[in-house]
Parts: C-alpha cells; structure tokens; sequence
C-alpha cells in the first residue's frame, strides 16, 4: 500500500496545488466549501504532523499560553478550515477579475492610504501576517491597476512555484528574495512605487531576534532594513474573512523608522514596533492565521509541561 506525506503533499507537490486548483474552479461554493472543510478535518486529525505540531505551537503562544489540549484541537482545526476556504475562493474565482474586486473590501484607513500613495506617487512598503487570504488581496489590488513587487521567500518548494506563477499572471510581480531582489525593491520606493512582503513565516538564518508576542523569534527584518535606507514608512496590511464571506483589507497608519547611530538595536526596535502591530490583527483573528511553521520552537517544551501539569 503506497503511503501518502500529506504535509508534503500540501506544502511542497505541484500536483496538490493543481488538484485544488481544478476542484476549486469545477465546484460550486456551497460544495467547495463542504470540501475544503472536510480536507481540513482530514489534516487535523493527523496531530503527530510537523504542520499539525506547528500550528498548534503557534496558537498556544498567540492564546497566551493557557490553552488545553482540546482546545488547541479545536484551534488548530479552525485554522486549517480557514487556510482551506481561502485557498477554495482564490482558486474558484483567480480567472474572474470582476468577482475578485467585488469579493475583497477596504477599510477606509487603507482606501486613504492607497489613495494618497496613488495620488503622490510616494513609496510604500506593505508588511503582512499570514492573515485571511493573502492571494485574494493580492489580486484584488492588481485587478485594480496598483503595481507592485513582491518579495518572497528565497527558496520556494515547487507548490510555491507554481503559486507564484499564478500570481505572475494576474500581475503581480514575485521575486524571492536575492540581493538582486532587494536592489530592484530599493530603486522601485525611491522612485515612489509599492513594495510588499511577509512578515512572520520564521527564518532560522536571521541574525536577529525580535520580540513577537513577547517572545524572541527568528523573524526576517530585511524589511525593516530596506524601510531605514530608504526613508519609506512601513505598514502592516492584513485581510481577513467576515462572517457572510466577503474580505476585508486593513492596515495602519505609516510607521517611520528610528534612526539613530545604534543601527543594530534601531533594526531590533523599529522590527517590534511593526510586528506589535501585526499582533493585534492576529489576536482579533487568530483563527485565520495560516502560519504552519512554529515560530517559537523553543516554547515547545514549556506548552508540553503546562499540558502535563
């Protein structure tokens, strides 16, 4: 009997991102979304799994460290339907250009903050959580004629690839992150274009170690970086689903920089000033937070002792 990895089947195999891609454009929503529901209970329920073991990981920290057995089951489960049903919708609706402007809406700070960049042409750089369906907000603002560079992570698996094509041809411009990357996202704000990465899929090979939700964590700061050469404030956009379905695209307001002659604590302060902001979206929403990979590894051992105790 052939034995199936689904976590790599889902992170890594083009052909798991094709089979979404073809159930999601032939079913209809009210069946789409049973199914995606059902793929989810699937995948919970294999709770020995690395992204089983992730997600609950990062819940636990996000719920403030006091969460049950049961009920980071139940987390866990919410999270991977709300990764699911998100990932159904883009893929139902990536070839109606109409039906994405209508299903993603903005708040007003973030309508008068593109509205303003738009109007001045002045650089921005957005920084987002994995929140709601990134991809939908994506190709929303694309549709809408707002071009962008995206930066992404450096060494995508050959899911991610084939993703980032997707992306490629409603507009969007990926380029995981390279020197040259970098060097093309610097010229685009000082000429006063958008830039837009990630902010919380973890990096091992980070020299630096801000605080997020009060713990030390191995996040990218080549963001916050790029924002201090530049002179380009940072916000934190997020997307989120409502109850009836609809998404909602949010942000705040610019964060400038701290310079100072301190560069290296500069990087560490101005990275948890902005991540502090990307905390509030994911406490009010943390269901929807798609970060399969644990932020947090070395709070392992103390979630399996509150557990025990």
């Amino acid at each position: 009997m052939v034995k199936i990895n689904l976590d790599r089947f889902m992170n890594s195999s083009r052909i798991g991102v094709g089979v979404g891609l073809f159930l999601g454009q032939i079913l209809p929503p009210p069946i789409g979304y049973k199914f995606a529901d059902f793929g989810a209970k699937l995948v919970a329920c294999r709770r020995s799994s690395k992204l089983v073991q992730g997600i609950r990981l990062n819940q636990w920290v996000v719920r403030g460290g006091n969460s049950s057995g049961a009920e980071l089951n139940r987390a866990v489960t919410a999270v991977l339907k709300s990764t699911a049903r998100a990932l159904y919708d883009f893929f139902h609706f990536y070839n109606n250009p109409d039906q994405i402007r209508e299903l993603v809406e903005f708040t007003p700070v973030f309508r008068e903050l593109l509205n303003e960049r738009m109007k001045y042409q002045r650089g921005m750089l957005f920084v987002a959580p994995h929140l709601g369906s990134f991809d939908l907000a994506g190709a929303n603002l694309s549709v809408r004629g707002l071009k962008f560079q995206v930066l992404s992570y450096p060494t995508p698996t050959s899911s991610y690839r084939l993703q980032n094509q997707m992306r490629e041809k409603l507009g969007i411009h990926m380029t995981p992150f390279t020197v040259e990357a970098l060097q093309e996202a610097r010229k685009r704000l000082q000429e006063g274009g958008t830039v837009l990465t990630g902010l919380d899929r973890p990096w091992e090979e980070s020299n630096y170690r801000p605080r997020f939700f009060g713990r030390p964590a191995a996040l990218p700061v080549a963001y916050i970086q790029l924002a201090m050469r530049t002179g380009v404030p940072v916000s934190v956009v997020a997307t989120y689903r409502k109850p009836n379905g609809q998404y909602c695209l949010d942000c705040t307001e610019p964060v400038t920089m701290t310079t100072t002659k301190d560069r290296e604590s500069d990087i560490v302060e101005n990275a948890e000033k902005v991540l502090s902001f990307a905390e509030k979206f994911i406490w009010e929403f943390p269901d929807q937070w798609s970060m399969f990979y644990p932020i947090w590894p070395d709070a392992r051992e103390e979630m399996i002792t509150k557990k025990e105790q």
